[in-house]
């Protein structure tokens, strides 16, 4: 059966008064009660000694006078001679029997105690003994208090304080409980609605305990999960538009030359716009495939050490037909360096930022890549005399699909994934990409990875 936390609270609340009355009246018995029978002991001796002096020296019909206008009223006291009961003042031994071998051996000078006491008397009885002799006659007197009325304040005492405690206590504790079930219902129904696909749910208050940090984090977790949906919901939008895009293209001229609507002499143009458009989707799946794959945990990472230098020459060599093509100059500062990474991943890295550079950069102009290591660790930089970045752009040119200006970017190509992949590469090594541009005159890309052992 499902218990509300409510209910658990009380039951916890419940528990947690009775074990502290439990240990609260186990010490008191043990330190009001253990005082108070020796006081009542020597006490008791006392009376003892008064009464002796008393039945000496009073006539016995006297005595029950004298008896009951004294300070002995609040004692209970039988006298024996010889087995014999000769007087009684007070109430009865309700609690305590006395055996004629207990008044044998008072007779015979032992003292004698009876220990009655406990919390459910009324009242509370501590019997005492004594022996004593008048006239050569032995006498057993046994005494014992005789107090119920103050007894009985006593244990109505600790009733009225138990009483305050449980009412108080309940009280307390039915505030305390809705301050702690409130918040968590009302947590409840947020994470309800959040399960709905309501991202925008958020939970006000002002509290600065546990649950508060509670509903602060699920505020943080619904603001990013808003983030995600955003994400993906323009992550689908993009890639649907990329595709789209070019199988178009390819439907659009390939229903073309199916129907003899193209010229012959137009025809191998019209096929080379196929094959570039299919190029174009090959590469988003590649692309989209390795970030899916950079994106899990299970990615492969498998470091060595090797000459960056000669890595990055073989780059520059690689994609000479892209960058001889536009006439472009291409400078090299590229000392001899070894690092220690996976190196099919940096590879990507640098054929990325090297084409996105040949990409943006006009015909006839300069790319200057340059390498430089210290004791901790080892930079590249990409700087092309391109087209550059507007200010507004830089801090989103990493994210996925971004294209700074959607016109000239589809006139250079791209599909707005190579900038992002390097990040994660980069991030992956534990380093970082910086970019310093200014629009119309060429962009920097710094990669800075740390020197690893």
């Amino acid at each position: 059966m499902r218990k509300s936390i409510y209910i658990r609270y009380a039951y916890l609340f419940i528990a947690a008064v009775l074990i502290s009355l439990m240990i609260g009246i186990l010490a008191a018995y043990y330190t009001f009660f253990s005082h108070f029978k020796q006081n009542l002991d020597q006490r008791l001796i006392e009376v003892g000694e008064e009464f002796r002096e008393m039945y000496q020296s009073t006539p016995k019909e006297d005595m029950e006078s004298f008896f009951n206008n004294s300070t002995l009223f609040t004692y209970r006291i039988n006298l024996y001679e010889e087995h014999n009961e000769i007087v009684s003042y007070g109430s009865n031994f309700d609690n305590y029997t006395i055996l004629n071998e207990d008044v044998e051996h008072v007779l015979n000078g032992e003292i004698f105690s009876a220990d009655t006491v406990t919390w459910s008397d009324d009242p509370a009885e501590r019997i005492i003994g004594l022996p004593f002799e008048i006239d050569n006659k032995r006498y057993a007197l046994f005494i014992s208090p005789d107090f119920p009325e103050e007894w009985n304040q006593i244990k109505y005492l600790f009733q009225i304080i138990l009483f305050t405690i449980l009412i108080i206590g309940s009280i307390l504790f039915s505030i305390s409980a809705t301050y702690l079930v409130i918040p968590i219902r009302r947590l409840t129904k947020a994470t309800k609605e959040l399960a709905k696909g309501n991202y925008d749910v958020q939970i006000k208050h002002r509290r600065k305990d546990e649950i508060g940090d509670l509903m602060d984090s699920f505020n943080h977790m619904t603001q990013q999960l808003q983030k995600l949906e955003t994400m993906r919901q323009e992550f689908v939008g993009n890639v649907s538009h990329e595709i789209q895009s070019p199988l178009t293209s390819i439907r659009g001229f390939t229903k073309a030359i199916k129907d003899n609507l193209v010229k012959e002499e137009d025809r191998h143009k019209y096929l080379q716009i196929i094959e570039d458009e299919s190029k174009r989707l090959s590469k988003l799946s590649e692309d989209l495939l390795k970030l899916a794959s950079l994106d899990s945990e299970h990615h492969p990472f498998n470091p060595k050490t090797y000459h960056l230098d000669e890595q990055i020459r073989k780059v520059v060599v690689k994609s000479e037909p892209l960058w001889s093509e536009k006439q472009l100059k291409i400078d090299l500062n590229l000392p001899k360096v070894t690092i220690h990474a996976d190196e099919s991943q940096l590879e990507q890295v640098w054929i990325n930022l090297f084409t996105n550079s040949i990409r943006y950069t006009p015909n006839n102009n300069h790319i200057y890549i340059s390498l430089y290591k210290s004791e901790s660790i080892i930079k590249v930089t990409f700087k092309d005399t391109g087209i550059g970045i507007k200010s507004e752009d830089l801090q989103h040119i990493f994210e996925r699909f971004y294209k700074a200006d959607k016109a000239r970017t589809r006139s250079f190509g791209g599909n707005g994934l190579g900038l992002s992949i390097a990040h994660k590469i980069v991030s992956i090594h534990q380093g970082q990409i910086k970019v310093d541009s200014e629009f119309e005159k060429g962009t920097s890309f710094t990669v800075i990875l740390p020197i690893r052992q």
